[in-house]
């Protein structure tokens, strides 16, 4: 599963959400930038992820360029 705002407003901030099931855990990579106006989509992507794992989700940031503190 992959989601990506790109869709969006040229001028608006991007991110992609990409889930790759494992062995023993689902890994969630999130690249790009988070902001107030794309974090709920960020939210639902972790959020499915994380139902469909049977042992947990672990999240990878390091792609991540910016993180508003409303995310925080």
């Amino acid at each position: 599963m992959t989601y990506s705002d790109s869709e969006r407003d040229p001028a608006a901030p991007m991110v992609s959400v990409a889930v790759r099931p494992g062995p023993r855990r689902t890994r969630a990579e999130v690249g790009g930038e988070i902001d107030a106006d794309n974090c709920g989509q960020v939210r639902e992507a972790l959020s499915a992820a994380l139902d469909a794992s049977e042992t947990g989700l672990d999240v990878g940031l390091s792609a991540l360029t910016f993180c508003d503190s409303s995310v925080l």
